[in-house]
């Protein structure tokens, strides 16, 4: 049984922040998340508001680097709504809109051209998204073949179905009943190495379904620094 929600504030970082709290029957413990415009308690019947903020005063530190990681996804995440910057496989490209109809988005010399016949957010959005998938897709293909190779061709797997999806938690997900492996788009805006280090780990779950030793041992043994690549995703 969940109780309604009571909002308090607490004073982070110089910043009021509200907070947002939710009794829950059976916790047993608070359990604190960092929201987009405000923080979220989950915590047991009978703890005071006092208990509440103490605990939130005490997370302030891990709050504010929240925060700041949360600000610098955003920012790298950007897809070219309100121009500016627009980060392409790592590197930061000038957003430039042009009136046309020929050749939607391209990239061209450090710069993201929109030629749109109504550069409205929405279309340009989708115009990037589009030029996203076109790039994936075509970094996949070359980058997939060894995969295809040396994990299902050797234990004769069938090759996966890949396709791409607009996902905000999650960078990949491999469906071992469909045998489709997906991919989010968002994986453009970060170095190749991000790509390649996400994709064999939906190969790996083709051998080994679960996250654990057996996993992480067939990911290490194809790709031995997978945790150097797969680190420029953790901002």
């Amino acid at each position: 049984m969940v109780s309604s929600a009571r909002q308090l504030s607490a004073l982070i970082g110089g910043k009021t922040e509200p907070v947002e709290v939710t009794r829950r029957r059976g916790m047993r413990r608070l359990v604190l998340r960092v929201a987009e415009d405000h923080l979220r308690i989950s915590c047991p019947y009978g703890v005071s508001e006092q208990e509440i903020l103490s605990f939130v005063y005490s997370r302030e530190a891990w709050i504010l680097d929240t925060r700041r990681r949360q600000e610098r996804e955003s920012r790298i995440n950007q897809e070219g709504e309100t121009g500016g910057v627009i980060y392409w496989l790592g590197e930061p490209e000038r957003v430039v809109l042009r009136s046309g109809e020929r050749q939607p988005a391209y990239v061209d010399g450090g710069q993201i051209f929109f030629q749109l016949s109504e550069p409205s957010p929405k279309q340009v959005q989708a115009a990037f998204r589009a030029l996203a998938r076109q790039k994936l897709q075509e970094l996949i293909t070359g980058e997939r073949e060894q995969w295809d190779l040396r994990i299902c061709q050797a234990s004769g797997l069938p090759l996966p179905q890949i396709a791409l999806r607009y996902m905000t938690s999650r960078w990949g997900v491999c469906h071992l009943r469909t045998n489709q492996i997906t991919l989010s788009t968002r994986l453009i805006h970060y170095p190749e190495c991000g790509l390649q280090a996400v994709l064999l780990h939906e190969y790996a779950h083709l051998l080994v379904p679960r996250h654990d030793a057996r996993f992480y041992a067939v990911v290490h043994r194809f790709m031995p620094d997978y945790e150097e690549r797969i680190r420029v995703l953790k901002v």
